[in-house]
């Protein structure tokens, strides 16, 4: 603050300064920490992709934009986050509509980290997930069976959450059988907390809807 006229007026910051990097690297520590809480962050996640045809989530967290301010507190900050406990799984088949080489390509260029689907702690360590599966687009044989791997991979991942107390499912696809086929691999396993699935009725057979209904606590909302 300066005295102008004997009001006090405040000091103009100049261009590009960042008063949070003058700090000692210590404190800078210390006030990441306050911004970092799992229970109260929130994912969204996209199943996608990588060079070699594996599949992998894209996350990312309500904390973006501490993330996009600069270099140095992206690297400082990062390795700081943890997974979040309440989570939003996107299975879409129209986005294995490139080669895996060209969307891994694009998912890059937006800065998202790319992880393993497989033991995937942002999964293993939530204790809520809302999963949305959609394959309305239209796409070959190949995109299907990617879609079909992609959702077997996802949940069989899910059924190893140990802390899931909530487990929803949304199914929009086109494709009458591999919707059944989808809601036949969700039913297969076993999981921790009550599973609520939406799909169509007249999408899945009788002897699919009664292994959903057989889930340990499930329950289908048609």
């Amino acid at each position: 603050m300066s005295l102008v006229n004997g009001a006090h007026q405040p000091q103009s910051n100049p261009l590009g300064r960042c008063l949070l990097l003058e700090l000692p690297p210590e404190l800078r520590l210390e006030i990441y920490h306050h911004l970092i809480d799992p229970a109260t962050a929130k994912a969204i996640c996209t199943v996608v992709l990588d060079t070699k045809g594996e599949f992998r989530l894209r996350c990312e967290q309500n904390q973006r934009a501490v993330l996009l301010t600069c270099r140095i507190i992206y690297m400082e900050y990062r390795p700081l986050i943890r997974p979040a406990q309440s989570s939003k799984i996107h299975i879409d088949m129209d986005n294995f509509r490139s080669s895996p080489k060209s969307e891994t390509r694009r998912l890059r260029s937006t800065h998202a980290p790319l992880h393993r689907l497989q033991e995937n702690a942002q999964i293993l360590e939530a204790t809520s997930l809302i999963v949305y599966i959609d394959g309305r687009t239209t796409g070959g044989n190949v995109m299907r069976e990617r879609l079909w791997v992609a959702v077997e991979k996802t949940f069989r991942t899910i059924a190893k959450a140990q802390e899931l107390r909530t487990l929803k499912v949304c199914i929009a696809v086109r494709d009458d059988f591999i919707c059944d086929e989808i809601c036949r691999e969700i039913a297969a396993r076993r999981y921790k907390c009550k599973c609520e699935v939406s799909v169509p009725p007249s999408q899945i057979q009788g002897s699919t809807r009664a292994m959903l209904h057989s889930l340990a606590r499930a329950v289908i909302v048609l």
